[in-house]
């Protein structure tokens, strides 16, 4: 996987580290630790397979669903950056 492939994935969690700052609570804490998450595979501290991906897709999905307009909003364009990174991911 070439470094370049995971600036999507840095965005991502940029956006949702972003996001963290503009909310609280419960919210703010799954959003953070999401962060974390993508934080590790852009770093490549391990490879993210499709099966992990769609399941922080789908939970951030519900984050948005639930959250303000403009937090929603940032969430779903991190969904989106990495939607786009996993389609540089083999498999499925």
């Amino acid at each position: 996987m070439r470094d370049s492939d995971r600036d999507e994935l840095r965005t991502a969690c940029r956006l949702l580290d972003e996001a963290a700052a503009a909310t609280d609570g419960e919210t703010a804490d799954r959003l953070s630790g999401f962060a974390d998450r993508v934080e590790g595979w852009a770093e490549g501290e391990f490879d993210p397979d499709h099966g992990a991906m769609a399941t922080v897709l789908l939970k951030l999905n519900d984050i948005a669903e639930a959250a303000e307009a403009d937090v929603a909003d940032t969430v779903q364009e991190a969904r989106s950056s990495i939607t786009e990174y996993r389609r540089t991911v083999d498999g499925v």
